[in-house]
């Protein structure tokens, strides 16, 4: 998973300076960087996504994060926020767009968010209702995943993540490191006695 953050982080960090690159003008103006982190583990037993049938997790072995960069040179501005979860609706990466847009200015557009693919973290799908921030924390302390709306949670907190990367943006200087790392992740190819890939 960390591979596949830095690979995208990557790609968007040349996407980024191909844009920047193009105004001649912000050639001149310090390349920026704000970076915000919050923790998006749903507070209780809450199903996970990617099964077949409800299955409640049992604990947190690690925290589900989102991570926002707000990359900034000059007049142009964008965001990357990068979440653990298995996937992100439309509608409600568009929701956070809105909300960004109508306290920043800045357009939609110019905000990207995606999902890390986790399976092991929680499904948006099993009840989408319409509640408050404090109804969710209320059904958190019953443990009532039930009455638990993962979704509007994960509004309330990219929102806040996204604000927090713009209001942190700094002059940053980049370089280059290189390593290998061979535990890192496997392909789930089994090699058989009999030669089979399967």
């Amino acid at each position: 998973m960390k591979l596949k953050i830095f690979s995208i982080l990557s790609i968007l960090l040349l996407s980024v300076s191909a844009l920047f690159a193009q105004d001649a003008a912000s050639k001149t103006e310090p390349f920026q960087l704000g970076l915000a982190v919050t923790d998006i583990t749903p507070p209780l037993s809450y199903p996970m996504a990617g099964y077949y049938s409800i299955r409640l997790s049992e604990g947190t072995l690690d925290p589900l994060m989102l991570r926002a960069f707000c990359f900034k040179q000059g007049d142009e501005m964008c965001v990357l926020a990068i979440s653990d979860s298995l996937y992100v609706y439309a509608d409600t990466t568009a929701e956070v767009k809105r909300r960004i847009q109508e306290k920043t200015g800045l357009s939609g557009d110019s905000v990207f968010i995606l999902g890390t693919h986790t399976h092991t973290g929680p499904s948006w799908r099993h009840y989408d209702r319409t509640v408050t921030m404090e109804q969710n924390m209320a059904a958190a302390e019953k443990n009532d995943y039930r009455a638990f709306n993962y979704k509007a949670y994960w509004v309330e907190l990219a929102e806040k993540t996204i604000l927090e990367s713009i209001q942190k943006v700094q002059p940053v200087s980049f370089s280059v490191g290189k390593t290998s790392v061979t535990d890192l992740s496997f392909n789930r190819r089994y090699f058989m006695k009999n030669t089979d890939v399967v």
